[in-house]
């Protein structure tokens, strides 16, 4: 691998397929990227992305791995209208377990925009590296494997109404997302799938966009809302390009929110504070409202095989598809293809081939979806419609995580602690602890902070508010 091999395969133009066509460049004479969507002209959701009209969160460290990767990402997308605000900081409000959480400063922030513009803009990067190309409306169906060498060495695909073809490649990846072309694809050539791992969760999205007010002050630029379980039902609204809130309501189950104007209002109204609902009752809706559901969060457990053929990885959403309303996904993609990274240009200099990546890739990739995968966990099991085996004591270690999400909520250090956490900035050894919580509580005691309810991280709106 000390010089750049010959043909490698990307099944998907989503974050997961764009950033690992990117890696791979580095390494492979030319990278073709298989997109079953026509051409995108524009920033509008791809039709093979049915969660892109909905909020979208990309985390610090995967806008750090997507700037390191493509220099200038974060320019691009301001230039095309994206906002920033401190994540979590004193731009954005977030109201959970009945109160606001105390104002907080982190050292990033977060970039506000739409799936679709940051899926344009980094595809537009993509595209301009000289041995990248896309081939659109290309629909891979199977995997070419020689049984002699154990190798996968391309893809059967359609274009447009085409007969199959053959594509042939030396290295084929699949960031396809989570509609499981590597289960099938596997299983089609004689080796197992890998065991899957579901959590039931019947989540739901509405999702509309409206102008921003003019002449309105506020002392915030995005809102949170969460209830306290078992009430699943919450809102987001953030700014994003076109001078546009985007505002999405959720709920689980019979909670999930309804798509029709009027009562998509009346949903907003009854969350558990009127900030969200305040502030639209100010704008004006520019778009239909259009829901997504979410039935299950899957993690593909790729790490557990002891068969597995070479020149073949899968990536992203195709690996694990995490609770959206957490907004972790794209960033776990991008720490992904950044280890794939990471290794092959190990193997570059230890003059080793690609011969058992699989072996390193998927056990690297299984600590990567660890954090991310337990923390949402913990959270969804405390709402009944969630599927999925409590653990012996739940009842008691549902009371704890309350009181310590209270403390968190209440306590400027640890949420801004909490946030460097979320955002994958800080990894697991930097996990706040329970004497760390206990501090916590007896710091805000003694300097006798603001609850989280006063004045002091409640949003304003209106004429008459701070700016």
């Amino acid at each position: 691998m000390s010089e750049k091999m010959g043909t490698a395969l990307v099944l998907g133009s989503g974050i997961a397929g764009l950033l690992t066509a990117r890696v791979l460049s580095d390494h492979f004479e030319h990278v073709l990227i298989l997109e079953r969507d026509p051409p995108v002209t524009s920033s509008a959701p791809r039709a093979g992305a049915p969660q892109g009209n909905h909020v979208h969160g990309l985390r610090a460290r995967g806008q750090r791995i997507i700037e390191a990767l493509c220099p200038g990402f974060e320019a691009d997308l301001r230039r095309a209208g994206a906002h920033k605000a401190d994540d979590e900081g004193m731009d954005v409000k977030l109201f959970l377990l009945g109160h606001w959480g105390v104002d907080t400063h982190v050292d990033f922030g977060l970039v506000c925009a739409t799936r679709g513009l940051i899926e344009s803009v980094l595809r537009n990067r993509i595209a301009s590296i000289p041995n990248v190309s896309i081939r659109y409306d290309t629909t891979a169906d199977d995997l070419v494997y020689d049984a002699t060498s154990n190798r996968v060495t391309g893809v059967m695909a359609r274009t447009g109404g085409s007969d199959q073809d053959k594509i042939t490649a030396d290295f084929v990846v699949d960031a396809a997302g989570r509609g499981a072309f590597s289960m099938r694809a596997l299983k089609s050539i004689g080796f197992d799938a890998p065991p899957e791992e579901t959590v039931g969760l019947d989540f739901g999205y509405a999702t509309a966009f409206y102008e921003v007010p003019q002449n309105v002050a506020r002392n915030w630029q995005m809102l949170i809302l969460a209830s306290a379980p078992p009430n699943s039902s919450g809102g987001l609204l953030m700014p994003v390009e076109g001078n546009r809130w985007l505002v999405s309501l959720a709920g689980r189950g019979d909670s999930r929110p309804p798509t029709d104007p009027e009562a998509f209002t009346a949903y907003a109204s009854r969350l558990d504070h009127p900030a969200l609902y305040e502030a639209i009752m100010l704008a004006r809706r520019t778009s239909e409202i259009k829901s997504y559901r979410f039935p299950a969060a899957i993690r593909r457990r790729f790490d557990l095989l002891t068969r597995h053929p070479e020149g073949f990885l899968a990536i992203g959403d195709a690996l694990n598809s995490l609770n959206p309303l957490f907004g972790q996904g794209m960033s776990v993609s991008a720490i992904e293809c950044e280890e794939l990274g990471r290794q092959l240009q190990t193997r570059a200099k230890d003059a080793r081939g690609l011969e058992g990546l699989w072996r390193n890739f998927y056990p690297a990739t299984k600590a990567i979806v660890d954090v991310p995968w337990n923390q949402t966990l913990q959270i969804d099991l405390q709402y009944n419609e969630t599927r999925y085996p409590r653990p012996a004591g739940f009842a008691i270690q549902k009371r704890i995580m309350t009181w310590a999400q209270t403390v968190i909520h209440a306590d400027p250090e640890l949420r801004a602690s909490f946030t460097r956490l979320l955002n994958f900035v800080d990894g697991p050894e930097d996990a706040i602890t329970l004497p760390r919580l206990l501090a916590g509580q007896f710091r805000r005691w003694m300097n006798r902070a603001p609850k989280p309810e006063e004045p002091m991280s409640r949003p304003e709106i209106g004429t008459s508010a701070a700016a």
